[in-house]
């Protein structure tokens, strides 16, 4: 078989097909991106709730171990940053303070009526455990941007959780 009939069978890309499909890749991804990243950070805003959720019970759970009262405070330091922080009956840091996403808004719900937003520098919400199992209650909302998640204490049974959309009508 002579040489130009095997190089004739193999015939590759050219160049200009090459860069049509880059082109359209790159369109592509331009287009996706944005929409990926907004729910990158809304993953990230659910994530962060619900581990705040979970820290509040392991917080009850360590309080009935102990016999000891144990708070989680949830605030908005003096940068602006939301974060939150475990803490003893004195309210002595336990561990270093839990960033919160960025441009998190902090809302505690007192009453029907009654709402009180966090803001930088002032008091935090405080949710205390008791050795009994109770706790003092209380619903938060956190907001970042549209996005809204309520994060409900039972003042009972002490347990934490975090409610869909819709949800969190008639709470109180």
């Amino acid at each position: 078989m002579p040489m130009s009939s095997l190089g004739s069978s193999r015939r590759g890309f050219s160049l200009l097909e090459i860069i049509v499909v880059l082109v359209l890749l790159a369109v592509t991804a331009a287009v996706v991106a944005p929409s990926f990243s907004r729910g990158l950070k809304g993953m990230k805003f659910r994530s962060a709730s619900r581990d705040l959720a979970t820290h509040m019970r392991a917080m009850r759970t360590k309080a009935v171990s102990s016999q000891q009262v144990h708070r989680v405070l949830i605030g908005i330091d003096g940068d602006g940053k939301p974060f939150y922080t475990l803490a003893d009956q004195f309210e002595r840091d336990l561990r270093e303070p839990i960033p919160l996403p960025d441009q998190t808004t902090i809302t505690e719900i007192v009453s029907e009526n009654d709402t009180r937003e966090v803001l930088a520098g002032s008091a935090p919400v405080r949710v205390s455990f008791y050795p009994n199992g109770r706790s003092s209650g209380g619903v938060i909302v956190l907001k970042q941007g549209r996005r809204e998640l309520v994060l409900q204490v039972d003042p009972i049974t002490g347990y934490a959780k975090v409610l869909r959309p819709g949800e969190s009508e008639g709470l109180l």
